[in-house]
């Protein structure tokens, strides 16, 4: 086994660790681990995990036990997992993950500095003691049953404590300045660096990024999963594990450049919608004298803004200054038809008029954002989402893969957003699924308490 690392005394024979764990009564499918990492009899740092028995959840119910237990099991239910007996939605794992066994989230993993630090400036190398002391614990006795285990890497924790003091300290200024959006774009880049070398340890014992998500501007892209196909695999080499491709998020759009006319254009649409003018008699008169200026109403996002806060009075106005408006895209492709679709869905569409606006001024229904979908495949599409955030909330069974809106007022929108040419292949639910790496469960499973491997 090649190893590459700083202290290159310590191997893994001087590694040991402790593990303890605790079952409530309350959540009986959820055991909390605790190990702590031990080196040359030293404490050298800590990971802190739950094993998830999904077995023992009843059918139908894995989503709402998951939202119970935490945010983040929640969280990572609705990416991950099929959410009735939960089983993955990855390709790449279905040969080898078993929804009759427990699967294991490892929340945090944490190395001391003294036991991490590789003395090179910009280096992604790591220590070996937390690639070593995942090791051990992946093959511990007490989790031999365990099928597939979920980690995302956390830039945070390969940070010293001030610049995790600092990180905690960012600023939440809606209009931050120049300097603030530089400081939070270098901090953003130091943390997606440490983010690389804690992954790194990970790399190097079998985990990887799932492609399916790794390159989705949707979800966060920093997950590593495994199951006990590779983890017994060797141990990776420090340098292998550096050449594996490590995707980050996506980068966020950084909006018009602070002080320039288009952000302020956008600022006085903002606080118009959200009541904090002082004067609002004089806002059109505000407004009309930055588009004057030469302000945009495109490219400052203030016509999708508007949108997105439903201010009505807003969208007419700027729409007299500039028609095209009406079909314009922002950075996703995302046209204000879209916008206004993926808000009403989480809304009363008995009282939402902004779509019958847009087009009624003629709006296209044709228009596709950058993934292929219409307004009327964004409107289905969050519609779900909702349903099943609602039945989660409740406790419920959440909604099937076939499931449409059903009022009279959510079927009215929908037949109006239907494209001219009809729906587009991503706009129908299970496309994204079926065509990016995801598993698709069909829905007449309801009753099926098989471990079915799903249609593809």
């Amino acid at each position: 086994m090649e190893v590459t690392n700083f202290n290159s005394d310590i191997n893994q024979d001087d590694i040991e660790i402790k593990v303890s764990h605790e079952n409530d009564a309350e959540i009986r499918h959820f055991t909390e681990l605790r190990v702590d990492i031990m080196v040359k009899n030293e404490e050298a740092g800590h990971i802190n995990a739950v094993l998830i028995d999904r077995s023992d959840i009843p059918y139908g119910y894995f989503l709402s036990e998951m939202d119970d237990y935490s945010a983040d099991t929640q969280w990572l239910s609705v990416v991950l997992f099929e959410p009735k007996a939960g089983r993955t939605r990855l390709k790449s794992l279905i040969e080898h993950d078993d929804s009759t066994r427990p699967f294991m989230y490892i929340k945090t993993m944490e190395v001391h500095p003294e036991f991490r630090h590789d003395g090179h400036e910009g280096s992604s190398s790591y220590s070996n003691v937390g690639t070593f002391a995942l090791r051990k614990l992946m093959h511990h006795p007490f989790l031999s049953d365990v099928a597939t285990a979920i980690y995302v890497a956390d830039g945070c924790e390969a940070m010293s404590r001030a610049e995790r003091e600092d990180c905690d300290q960012d600023s939440t200024s809606l209009y931050p300045t120049d300097e603030e959006k530089a400081q939070l774009e270098a901090r953003r880049s130091r943390v997606q660096q440490l983010c690389r070398k804690d992954a790194n340890q990970f790399l190097r014992n079998g985990f990887f990024q799932d492609k399916a998500y790794a390159t989705s501007s949707d979800v966060q892209s920093n997950i590593l999963v495994a199951s006990d196909y590779h983890w017994t695999k060797p141990i990776m080499s420090q340098s292998a594990a550096e050449q594996i491709t490590f995707h980050g998020p996506s980068p966020e759009s950084k909006g018009p450049a602070e002080d320039s006319i288009d952000a302020k254009l956008l600022k006085v649409v903002k606080e118009h919608a959200s009541e904090t003018m002082t004067n609002t008699n004089s806002i059109w008169n505000v407004v009309r004298n930055l588009i004057t200026q030469g302000a945009s109403v495109t490219q400052s996002r203030a016509f999708h803004t508007a949108v997105a806060v439903n201010d009505l009075n807003m969208v007419t106005f700027l729409l007299g200054f500039d028609p095209k408006a009406i079909d314009a895209c922002d950075d996703s492709g995302n046209t204000p038809l879209m916008v206004a679709a993926t808000i009403a869905a989480g809304l009363n569409a008995e009282t939402n008029q902004m779509i019958e606006f847009l087009l009624a001024k003629g709006a296209s229904k044709d228009k596709c954002d950058s993934s292929g979908m219409t307004a009327y495949g964004k409107y289905l599409h969050q519609w779900m989402e909702f349903q099943l955030m609602t039945s989660t909330m409740m406790g419920g069974p959440p909604p099937s893969s076939s499931s449409r809106p059903s009022r009279p007022a959510e079927i009215r929108l929908i037949r109006i957003l239907v494209p001219d040419s009809g729906p587009t292949d991503a706009d129908m639910p299970g496309f994204e699924e079926a065509n990016s790496g995801f598993v698709v469960y069909e829905s007449d499973d309801d009753n099926d308490d098989s471990n079915d491997d799903g249609d593809y």
